[in-house]
């Protein structure tokens, strides 16, 4: 009989998907992709899936977004960084490691598309 541990569902660079934002706080980035891999692949559907999920959150937040469009360009940026950093996991070059700490350190930061408020004067 075969057991599963929490192992096999680690993610690279994280510790276990999530099953859903909180909707207290806006997402990370981090999450944001957490989110997105809960879903066990990378699909189409199921990135459309969590930018509605992330919609009903900045809508909850009352803060004007961008349109939906701009922010599916930047969840696929986000994953092919990824998709990048996970296919040369196994090197453990200085270049490699501090690629991975670089984009830790963006993705900790808010997972943001608000709409950008110009002021004239």
């Amino acid at each position: 009989m075969a057991c599963s541990t929490r192992k096999s569902t680690e993610l690279f660079l994280f510790d276990q998907p999530l099953e859903k934002f909180t909707g207290r706080q806006l997402p990370t980035g981090e999450e944001v992709l957490r989110r997105l891999y809960s879903f066990g692949c990378n699909s189409k559907s199921n990135r459309e899936a969590v930018v509605t999920e992330l919609g009903e959150v900045w809508v909850k937040a009352r803060i004007p977004t961008m349109e939906i469009r701009s922010i599916k360009v930047k969840l696929e940026s986000v994953v092919k960084k990824y998709e990048k950093l996970k296919i040369n996991r196994k090197r453990s070059t200085d270049t490699q490691q501090a690629k991975e700490v670089h984009f830790k350190n963006e993705l900790s930061r808010l997972f943001d598309y608000r709409i950008r408020m110009l002021c004239r004067p």
